[in-house]
C-alpha cells in the first residue's frame, strides 16, 4: 500500500514538474541602432523562433529637443528561416538642435522587449552640426536670388522666366524687366539706379528703394578676401567630368585655364557638413548642352564661385547650377540662359542677363 502511494505521488509530483517547465518561447535577445542627426539604423536579434512562421517586431525611438518629445515608430515583418533572426531596418527624424533618444523594441508574438542600445548607449545625444553658410559672408548681400552691384546693367526677359527669391540693384545701375513675368520676391533697388518695367512683369512683394552702399562693399571686400586665399587645389583646365572632394573644412579651388564643361559633362562638388569651397575662377565659366555644376554631400550655401578675371559665366542648353557666384568686374559678362538654378548670382557686369526661360531659386542657409 505505501509503495502504490508513494508511486502515485511521483507520478503526481512529475506531473507537476512536467507542468512548470514553461514551453520554448520567442524572444528578442537584443536591438543595437547607430545613430546620427538625421537618421538611425537599427538590428535586431531573436531567438527560440519557428521556422515558416511569421513574426513581427514593433520598435519605438523618443526623441527629446529643447524639452519636447517626439515619437518615432517602425515595424519589421519577416518569416523565419531557423530558430533565429537578425533583422535590420532604418528611417530618418528631422532635428534642429541637439536631442537625446531612447527606444525599445518588442516582439509581439511573445511580447518580449528590450532597451535599443543606441550608439552604445541606452540613451543617443543626436547633435546636428549646422553647416558654415558662406552666405552669411556677404553680409545684407547675402540675401538676394539675383543682385545687380554698382554700375551694373542687369535684364530679366522672357514671360516664364522665374525667379524666386528677392532682386536688387544697385548705385547708378540699369534694371530692365520685360515679358509680362510675375517674380516671387521683392525688388530692391538704390536711389541712383534707373529701373524699367514694362509688358505687365512685376514682382508679387513690390518695390523697395533704398541705399545699396553697404550692400555694394559688403560684396567687393568678400571677392577680394577670397581672390587673396592660398589655393589648397589647383585645376589648370576643367574641361570633363570632374569631382572635388572636400578635405573637411576650408577649401580653396583655383581654376587658372579654361573651365567648360558640354555635353553632359558635370562639375560635383563633394563634401561634408563642414566643408567649405571657394573656387576662384581665372578664365571664365561656360555650361552647355547639359552639362552641370552638382553637389554631393554639401548645400549651396557650402560653395562659392568668385570671378577674378574679365571672362565671362556663360550657360545654355539647359545647363544646371547650384551655389553662389560672385564677381565685381564690370567688363565681366553674365548670361544665364534657361536651366535651373539654385544658385544666388552676384555680378556687378554690364552685360548681366537672364533670358530663355530660366528658374533661379535663392538659396539660403541651413538650420
Amino acid at each position: 500500500m505505501i509503495r502504490k502511494r508513494l508511486a502515485a505521488l511521483g507520478l503526481v509530483f512529475g506531473l507537476f514538474v512536467l507542468f512548470a517547465i514553461p514551453a520554448m518561447a520567442n524572444i528578442l535577445t537584443e536591438a543595437t541602432a547607430t545613430a546620427n542627426c538625421k537618421g538611425y539604423s537599427l538590428t535586431v536579434n531573436a531567438k527560440d523562433l519557428a521556422k515558416g512562421k511569421s513574426y513581427t517586431i514593433k520598435y519605438t525611438f523618443t526623441v527629446t529637443a529643447n524639452g519636447t518629445s517626439t515619437k518615432f515608430p517602425g515595424t519589421i515583418t519577416f518569416t523565419a528561416t531557423g530558430s533565429t533572426a537578425t533583422k535590420t531596418a532604418s528611417g530618418t527624424w528631422s532635428l534642429t538642435a541637439d536631442s537625446t533618444a531612447t527606444g525599445s523594441a518588442t516582439l509581439t508574438s511573445s511580447g518580449s522587449t528590450v532597451p535599443i542600445i543606441i550608439n552604445g548607449s541606452s540613451t543617443a545625444t543626436l547633435n546636428c552640426a549646422v553647416p558654415p553658410c558662406l552666405l552669411s559672408q556677404l553680409g545684407p548681400a547675402g540675401s538676394f536670388a539675383i543682385l545687380g552691384l554698382q554700375d551694373s546693367r542687369l535684364q530679366l526677359s522672357s514671360g516664364p522666366l522665374q525667379v524666386n527669391g528677392n532682386v536688387g540693384i544697385g548705385a547708378y545701375g540699369l534694371f530692365q524687366f520685360s515679358g509680362g513675368a510675375h517674380l516671387n520676391g521683392t525688388l530692391y533697388y538704390d536711389p541712383t539706379a534707373s529701373v524699367q518695367i514694362s509688358g505687365g512683369s512685376s514682382f508679387n512683394n513690390g518695390q523697395v528703394r533704398e541705399s545699396f552702399t553697404v550692400i555694394d562693399n559688403a560684396a567687393a571686400a568678400l571677392s577680394e578676401n577670397v581672390a587673396s586665399l592660398t589655393p589648397t587645389q589647383t585645376f589648370s583646365q576643367i574641361q570633363n567630368n570632374t569631382t572635388i572632394t572636400g578635405n573637411g573644412g576650408q577649401n580653396v579651388i583655383s581654376v587658372t585655364g579654361n573651365f567648360h564643361l558640354s555635353g553632359g559633362n558635370n562639375l560635383v562638388i563633394s563634401g561634408g557638413p563642414n566643408d567649405t569651397f571657394y573656387i576662384n575662377v581665372y578664365e571664365g565659366l561656360q555650361l552647355d548642352g547639359g552639362a552641370n555644376i552638382a553637389l554631393s554631400g554639401v548645400s549651396p550655401s557650402q560653395v562659392l564661385f568668385n570671378f577674378t578675371g574679365t571672362q565671362q559665366l556663360q550657360t545654355s542648353g539647359n545647363a544646371n547650377t547650384a551655389g553662389i557666384y560672385l564677381g565685381t568686374n564690370p567688363d565681366q559678362q553674365v548670361q544665364i540662359n534657361g536651366g535651373v538654378h539654385n544658385s544666388a548670382f552676384i555680378f556687378a557686369s554690364n552685360n548681366f542677363s537672364f533670358q530663355s526661360n530660366p528658374v533661379v531659386d535663392r538659396i539660403a542657409c541651413v538650420q
